[in-house]
Formats: C-alpha cells, sequence, structure tokens
C-alpha cells in the first residue's frame, strides 16, 4: 500500500490523480494519510482511488475527551464504508481509544496501544512471540475495560 500525503494531491492534483490510476493498475492498495487535516477535500475522494482512509492522530487522541473528535471519527468511518474503503485510526495509546474505535467499525487501528514502532527485524520477531493467548489477553482488555 502506499500512502499520499494531502499536501501532495494540493500541489499538482492532475499529475497525481494519474499517477494515482497508473499504481491503482498495477494492483497496489492506495492510503491517504493524515485525512481530515491540512487541506481536506472531499472531492479527493471521490477523484481518487484510494482504498483506505487514515485517521489523523489528531483526532484519535481526543476520543472521550468530550471534543468533537468523537463525532468525526465516527463520520470518517461511515462515510469511508458508504465509499468501500477501509479505515486505519492511527495515534492510538489507549485502550479507550481502541474499544471506541472498533466499536464505531474503524477497520484497523496502529498506535502504541499495541507497540511501539520498531525496525522490520524486530517487528517480525514480535509477531513470531505472539499466540492465540497473547491475543485473546488484549481482545479481553478491550471487553472487560
Amino acid at each position: 500500500t502506499y500512502e499520499i500525503t494531502e499536501s501532495l494531491l494540493i500541489e499538482n492534483p492532475e499529475i497525481a490523480l494519474q499517477a494515482l490510476h497508473d499504481l491503482k493498475q498495477t494492483r497496489a492498495g492506495l492510503a491517504i494519510d493524515d485525512f481530515g487535516t491540512g487541506y481536506s477535500s472531499l472531492s479527493y475522494l471521490q477523484q481518487m482511488p484510494f482504498d483506505v482512509i487514515k485517521i489523523d492522530m489528531s483526532f484519535v487522541q481526543l476520543i472521550g475527551a468530550g471534543d468533537p473528535s468523537d463525532n468525526i471519527c465516527r463520520t470518517i468511518i461511515r462515510m469511508a464504508h458508504e465509499m468501500d474503503k477501509e479505515v486505519i485510526a492511527e495515534g492510538v495509546e489507549t485502550g479507550e481509544q481502541a474499544r471506541f474505535l472498533l466499536d464505531n467499525g474503524c477497520n484497523f487501528v496502529q498506535g502504541f496501544y499495541h507497540a511501539a514502532a520498531m525496525p522490520p527485524g524486530e517487528f517480525l520477531a514480535f509477531i513470531r512471540k505472539q499466540d492465540f493467548h497473547t491475543q485473546r489477553r488484549k481482545a479481553l482488555e478491550l471487553v472487560q475495560a
């Protein structure tokens, strides 16, 4: 999957659109990163062949703080699903944030709640250490909290 930032799209939308369609022809997955910040435009979602929308961590970090971020996250998730796109929330640091996002249909969450960023070799070792019991324990934490 390739990530395209909104600022790249703003600078030269015609070239970006052609490049994205060319990439799509190679069966590459495309994600728009940091959606909802900067120069977000809903027209990008209509014109550009994105498969995934990544919710910016600035919204995720305010989940549960009585801020409009809860509604913004819900809206982005619903809108993406209505357009047959998947959603990733970035910057998930707490069980409350993960629960909220998953309960509202977010497809994937990423952030320190699960693990800190790591080099590829460490990541492979981390994955190898994961087992059914570890995954079950993490799921129970979400359900019980």
